[in-house]
This record gives structure tokens, C-alpha cells and sequence, in this order.
């Protein structure tokens, strides 16, 4: 049975000449330095983020305690995947061991690395240590791996559970690392990761790239964490000081009853937080579970807050916290430009000899949990002006233009027009005036608001940094500057309103003079809010 992740070769990867091959961790590490990677292909897509963050963790807890991390080769911004040397597998296994001290006096058959360790009392790959007593008497059992992991969907319906006929090993180890540094609260006694705000909340993954490769996206990380410890503008590592704050925690018992103190943690500590153990039936691999009576990490009210370098804060009257909003423009417009509501976390800022400024792109991603369920994952890729300087309030200025011409677009124009149309279009509707509490309004408006915002999502971030272009230190020095945005606008509107009349229900004797009356209003609000300017048309 394929088991322990240091020696034996079991993780799939595609390299970039589109061969498969299988290799070790450390190899894996050793391939990423030199680009060699272009896709995992048994990664399921909500188990892209919580695996790159590992990685990437893993990687700077190496770089660190060997001390190489203190012989970074120059930065290669063209080349991300070199920002951390190369190294050979052989240099990367000797590493990750040395992350623990007394390693194979502790653990001499690589324990911490094995997805299988038959002795209880010695911790397994993601997995603490247990009373054996209290742990064998536990009679839950999880077959395939994708009831391990944690994407359970409204009434089964979004992604089916119980599916993996012929899971393989590393099936098994991308749903331990999803459940254990991802999870959201799941009833009593399964409690959420701690980097987030609330066990309902979502864990946030957002960083800047300049290639979409895995080795440049995970060099590109561990570099600027590793550059940016200790320096005064970053708190990741102010955390706590100690030099035997604790990293890896499975390796310690747990028997569900206690929790760590933050002050003991390494900032870039990961993390377990469900009570599981793989044990081999019949040749098969399977996993047991059991409750614990609180969470792993007790984060008091840190709201999540805990210096994650991948995380945006969000600071306002309610405290510091975590985000956990949508993933949608405006909430990742507010993310950019880091003006007072949000402080943009490490890896989204730009770091000069670190980062290449052509072709730079935020890389989000957050699996949205509810309930005792899960509302979907969401990934996303926004363009990054970072080749032009600009001060993050002209950002905000910019960014609160765009968004409040689009509520106006959206609120005051379509909606208005749309109303006109869909009261005029049914019978009893009185001197063609819209009423706002009629089902009709209420039951159809929402279908076209949508599809404005869809489409207002997908283009926000193109005319954004043109937008930016026309503000100068808080001075528009541009006049025009948002003609094009103004633009796409009138013809959204213009597009969504044909939507409305063609999809929307209306009285067929009536439909004529709705249609004459929504687009009479239309034009008049349009004429209003967003008249032509000269020279466009």
C-alpha cells in the first residue's frame, strides 16, 4: 500500500511537455524549482487553494529551520519558480525532516509523513496522535475519500458524495489536507480551521501571480513570506517569537478535550482540526473518525484574524476581522485598493525584485460554507495594472466612480424601465404608474438584475485600471476618463432591457404600448444619467 510521502512515489503530476509521472514530495518540491509542473491532474478544483497554501507553508518551514532560507538566490522575477534555488529531492527530504528537531529519534520511520501509522500513539501524515482506548472504540468509518472531504452539498445534488469507486492514495491525501486546513463547523463535535470568521465562514486564498504555473505561483509565495519576515510593515510574523512555537500540529496527542494557545504557534503553523486516523481493512485504505469536545486552536476572538498571508482584513466598526464576503467586483475592487475597510494582506501586494509587473494577475479563491453544507467554491483571476504607479486613494476614487455609476445604471435606469414596462404590460395597471409591491415586479425584476450584475462582474476589472489612468493624486486629470466605462454602461443597460422584453411576461394586448412606454422611459433615463459626452457617438 502506497503510504509514506517522503520515499514513495504515489502524487500524479502532468509536466509541462504533458507526460505523467508519479513522484515523492520532495520531488515534487525539487520539479516545482524548475518549472516542471503544469497540472495535478486527481486535484479536484476546491482543493486547489488549501493544497497551495500547504505547499507553500511547508516549503518556508523547511527554507526556515534549515537555515537556507538565509541563502536566497537573487530574485528572478521573470523566473518565480527559481526564487527559492534548487535544490535536489534528496536536499528537500532532509529538509522537511529537519523541520521537527530529534526527527528520527521521535519518528524513525517517518511517521509524521505516512498516511498510515498502526501505532496510535505516534502521529500519521495530517493526523495527532490518540488514546487508543478511546479511538478504536469510535465506529465511524469513511470509505472514499470524498466523504473525508468537506464540499457536502444542498440535499446531494451540486457534487455528489460517496462517488470514488477506485480512490487512490493520493485521493485520500488532497481530501485530508482540504478537510483538515479548510473545514467549516459541521455539527457538534466537528469544529472549522481557525483561519476564518466563524465556522460558517470561508478561508479566503488571494495572491498575486505573474505566470499560472504551480511552481511560479508557489516560489513566488514562499519567497515573499520569507523576504517579508520581520519587517515592520508585516505583522505574519509578529505573532509570536519563540523559537519552539510549533509548526506541524499533528504530531502532538489529542484526545479532543483541549486546545492550543495561539502564543504557542508558529504564524505559519498548519494545521489540523478534525480527529481522524487511515487504518488499513483488507488492503483497503480507510479512515475513522471521532468528536472532539472543542476546536484544536483556540482563537478566542481573533474574528480569524491570524496573521495569514493569504487572508484580507477587513477593519471597521466592527472590529477586525477575517473577510468573508462574496467573491464578486465590488468586494474585490475594496480588496485592491485597500482603502478603509479592507488592509490588503502580503501576497497581494506588489514586491518589487520579487514580483514582474507585466502580466500580474490577484489569484482568488474561497470555498463558500453555510450550515452544515457547503455553497459552492468560487476561483477567480483579475487583472493588475502594476506597471503604472497608483496611490491606493485614487484606487478607491476610481473604484467608487465605477461602482456608483453601476448601482445607478442598475438601480435608477434598468430597474426603472424594466418596472415601466412589466406594469404596463399587465391588466389593472392604473394611469401606466409602476407599482413596486406588485408580484409581477417583485417575481421578475430580480431575473434582470442578475444578468446585469453577471455581466458587470465579468468586465468590471477590464476598464478598471483605464479608469485609474484619468486620477492623478486625488486630481482628474483625465476629463473623459470614464466615457468608456459610461459607455459600457448605456449599452448594458440597452441589453438587458431587450432581455427583459423578450424573456419577461406581458399581457398580449398590451404589449405594444408597454414596449412604447419602458423604452420612452428607458431613453429618458438614459439621456439623464448617462448623456453623451462629445466625440463618442
Amino acid at each position: 500500500m502506497e503510504n509514506n510521502l517522503l520515499t514513495e512515489k504515489w502524487l500524479t503530476v502532468i509536466s509541462r511537455q504533458g507526460d505523467k509521472r508519479k513522484v515523492s514530495l520532495p520531488e515534487l518540491f525539487s520539479e516545482l524549482e524548475r518549472n516542471d509542473v503544469a497540472d495535478f491532474p486527481a486535484l479536484l478544483p476546491h482543493q486547489r487553494g488549501p493544497f497551495h497554501v500547504f505547499l507553500v507553508q511547508l516549503a518556508c518551514h523547511a527554507l526556515e529551520t534549515s537555515g537556507a532560507a538565509e541563502h536566497l538566490p537573487d530574485p528572478t522575477p521573470e523566473e518565480p519558480w527559481k526564487l527559492l534555488g534548487q535544490h535536489s529531492p534528496d536536499e528537500w527530504r532532509q529538509m522537511i525532516r529537519g523541520i521537527v528537531p530529534g526527527y528520527f529519534e521521535q519518528f524513525p520511520n517517518d511517521e509524521p509523513w505516512c498516511l498510515i501509522t498502526n501505532d496510535l500513539s505516534k502521529p500519521a501524515f495530517l493526523q495527532c496522535p490518540v488514546p487508543d482506548a478511546k479511538f478504536t472504540a469510535s465506529k465511524s468509518i469513511i470509505k472514499r475519500p470524498d466523504d473525508l472531504d468537506l464540499m457536502i452539498s444542498s440535499k446531494n445534488f451540486d457534487i455528489k458524495s460517496d462517488t470514488f469507486q477506485n480512490a487512490q492514495t493520493e485521493d485520500w491525501f488532497f481530501a485530508l489536507i482540504s478537510l483538515q486546513t479548510n473545514s467549516g463547523f459541521l455539527g457538534r463535535g466537528n469544529y472549522s480551521c481557525a483561519r476564518q470568521n466563524g465556522g460558517w465562514a470561508q478561508r479566503p486564498i488571494f495572491t498575486l501571480q505573474s505566470s499560472s504555473s504551480p511552481g511560479a505561483r508557489w516560489g513566488r509565495d514562499a519567497r515573499v513570506i520569507l523576504s517579508c519576515k520581520g519587517s515592520d510593515e508585516d505583522a505574519l510574523f509578529q505573532v509570536c517569537e519563540n523559537t519552539d512555537d510549533k509548526r506541524l500540529l499533528w504530531l502532538d496527542t489529542w484526545d479532543g478535550t483541549t486546545s492550543y494557545e495561539l502564543s504557542s504557534l508558529h504564524p505559519l503553523f498548519i494545521e489540523v482540526s478534525r480527529r481522524v486516523r487511515a487504518i488499513n481493512k483488507n488492503g483497503k485504505l480507510f479512515f475513522k473518525k471521532a468528536p472532539s469536545a472543542c476546536p484544536r486552536i483556540d482563537i478566542g476572538k481573533t474574528c480569524g484574524n491570524l496573521g495569514d498571508p493569504w487572508e484580507p482584513i477587513v477593519s471597521d466598526a466592527k472590529g477586525v476581522r477575517v473577510f468573508s464576503s462574496s467573491l464578486d467586483y465590488a468586494n474585490i475592487a475594496k480588496i485592491i485598493t485597500g482603502e478603509e475597510t479592507i488592509m490588503p494582506n502580503l501576497l497581494i501586494r506588489f514586491h518589487k525584485g520579487i514580483d514582474n509587473a507585466k502580466g500580474l494577475q490577484l489569484w482568488c479563491s474561497a470555498l463558500v460554507k453555510g450550515q452544515g453544507k457547503t455553497e459552492g467554491y468560487f476561483e477567480r483571476l483579475i487583472p493588475v495594472d502594476a506597471q503604472k504607479k497608483h496611490n491606493r486613494h485614487d484606487l478607491w476614487q476610481a473604484a467608487q466612480e465605477m461602482l456608483n455609476h453601476a448601482d445607478v445604471a442598475k438601480r435608477s435606469v434598468l430597474a426603472v424601465a424594466v418596472a415601466r414596462f412589466l406594469s404596463c404590460g399587465h391588466e389593472g395597471a392604473g394611469n401606466n404608474a409602476i407599482d413596486w409591491d406588485s408580484s409581477v415586479i417583485k417575481n421578475c425584476l430580480p431575473r434582470v438584475r442578475d444578468r446585469f450584475e453577471k455581466d458587470i462582474d465579468n468586465k468590471f476589472f477590464e476598464y478598471f485600471w483605464t479608469v485609474c489612468d484619468g486620477i492623478q493624486d486625488g486630481r482628474v486629470t483625465d476629463p473623459n476618463y470614464l466615457v468608456p466605462w459610461q459607455d459600457y454602461l448605456r449599452k448594458l443597460i440597452r441589453d438587458c432591457y431587450q432581455f427583459a422584453v423578450s424573456s419577461l411576461p406581458c399581457n398580449t394586448s398590451l404589449i405594444v404600448k408597454a414596449s412604447a412606454l419602458g423604452e420612452l422611459t428607458l431613453n429618458c433615463l438614459i439621456a439623464k444619467y448617462f448623456p453623451l459626452q462629445k466625440g463618442n457617438g
